[in-house]
């Protein structure tokens, strides 16, 4: 424990003087006296070794009208599948997607067999599979709010939201919602969570109001998935089920996710739109080269 603290202090003190001494010197540090190589060491240790974060930058690619999709390795072990959905193109939906025998199911079923773009899991069941908390799906209030400190995501006429159990105000301009938690990041800032480590699910709203649906395919602590939904741009951010429940599936031309769960789950969000057409491939072949202009031949 000392040992830690020791280095924790001697690192706050070295990134200070390494300040200090960058302002004082600003005027005469050149390329010829430091070279680049430290230079870009210098930054490299302020942005990082010393407490600062890499930043999440996903390569996105366009699945159907405003709907985008990425595959994410992080150093660490950490590697997950996302979503962005813009709803003023696309429509999401909380959907219960038990059998007619009430037997839970695979989001990767729904996909194959119902044919949304995308679907996630929801939020947490009972012991005898019932889904637990507020549920509302196209505008019909299907469980009523559960009082415990979780979050509710719902849409209304104003777009998409992430509130507090004791914040949420029902109404009957609400088309979808569920409830889980906890929040991982509220008003920009990751929520300071138990280290507690699983498989994970989580939804996020970013400053332009489109959602993020996150599945990861390893355990990762709730603290990190909070900053990773930070990183990624989200001003809200909610924690659904997750373990064995964790699971996301899409199926589109131009890409395929699938992170399967151990279980199937009762209720899932599900994303529709159109599908645009792949990405043609980069041709190889040398175009043709033009005729020239000219009187021709005599």
């Amino acid at each position: 424990m000392t040992l830690l603290f020791f280095s924790k202090e001697r690192a706050i003190q070295t990134k200070r003087s390494i300040i200090a001494g960058v302002q004082q010197r600003r005027h005469q540090i050149t390329e010829a006296e430091v070279g680049r190589p430290q230079i870009l060491m210098l930054v490299a240790l302020l942005l990082t070794g010393l407490g600062g974060r890499s930043p999440v930058q996903p390569t996105w690619v366009p699945i159907a009208e405003g709907v985008e999709a990425a595959k994410v390795d992080q150093s660490g072990g950490l590697s997950f599948a996302l979503m962005r959905v813009d709803l003023a193109k696309a429509s999401l939906a909380v959907r219960d997607i038990r059998d007619k025998q009430g037997k839970h199911r695979a989001v990767a079923d729904l996909v194959v067999n119902e044919a949304p773009i995308a679907a996630i899991n929801g939020g947490f069941f009972d012991i005898d599979g019932s889904p637990m908390g507020l549920l509302v799906m196209d505008g019909v209030k299907k469980q009523k709010l559960r009082k415990v400190d979780w979050g509710v995501f719902y849409i209304d006429g104003d777009g998409a939201h992430i509130v507090h159990t004791t914040e949420f105000v029902d109404s009957t301009g609400i088309q979808q919602a569920l409830q889980s938690g906890p929040r991982l990041v509220v008003d920009g800032e990751p929520v300071k969570l138990k280290p507690q480590s699983s498989r994970r699910s989580a939804l996020g709203i970013d400053h332009q109001g489109r959602l993020l649906l996150l599945t990861t395919s390893s355990s990762v602590e709730a603290r990190r998935l909070a900053n990773v939904m930070r990183d990624l741009g989200c001003v809200q951010a909610l924690n659904l089920d997750g373990g064995p429940s964790a699971q996301l599936a899409m199926s589109s031309p131009s890409m395929n996710l699938n992170i399967s769960g151990g279980a199937p789950v009762p209720i899932a969000i599900v994303v529709e739109s159109v599908l645009l057409p792949p990405s043609p491939a980069p041709s190889n072949k040398t175009p043709a080269k033009k005729p020239r202009s000219g009187r021709g031949c005599r």
